[in-house]
């Protein structure tokens, strides 16, 4: 059994899971509560009661790719985009095609200056501008970082 890891350092967008939340609507018969209704019925189909709609609020966890589906996002969005949030509270959003080096071919040292950081930042705002531009129109707060991650699958 194996199983694969990867080292990621660079810039990231680190943001909470988004939580859509939405009324539905809840017809019930004061007298007849295990029934069910649908939106369009009015009364107690058995004793003719005006029926009440407690509504509930449902609060449902939307991942990414289903909240960006609905937009307009470059065509290689969702080859370029990894989101890693099954085992977080959070989600992380990273280039996977940003080169470190080839660990094939024995030992490679990159030193890592504010100069450096400084540049992977603005190309990443730059390539992400219109993700970043979404999650702004929609409220989402996130912060963009610099750091190391790892994920393994």
């Amino acid at each position: 059994m194996g199983v694969s890891i990867n080292i990621n350092i660079g810039p990231f967008i680190l943001m909470d899971k988004i939580i859509k939340i939405y009324n539905k609507d809840n017809f019930k018969c004061s007298k007849h509560n295990s029934l069910k209704f649908n939106k369009d019925d009015k009364y107690c189909n058995k004793c003719g009661v005006e029926l009440v709609n407690n509504q509930k609020e449902i609060r449902d966890e939307v991942g990414l790719l289903d909240f960006f589906s609905n937009m307009s996002v470059p065509e290689d969005f969702y080859i370029d985009l990894y989101v890693e949030s099954e085992y977080r509270d959070d989600q992380i959003i990273y280039d996977r095609d940003i080169y470190c080096g080839d660990v094939y071919s024995g030992f490679e040292l990159v030193e890592i200056d504010e100069h450096i950081i400084a540049e992977e930042m603005a190309v990443f705002k730059i390539k992400y501008e219109t993700i970043i531009t979404l999650l702004k129109k929609n409220n989402i707060p996130f912060d963009i970082k610099y750091g190391c991650f790892i994920t393994c699958g």
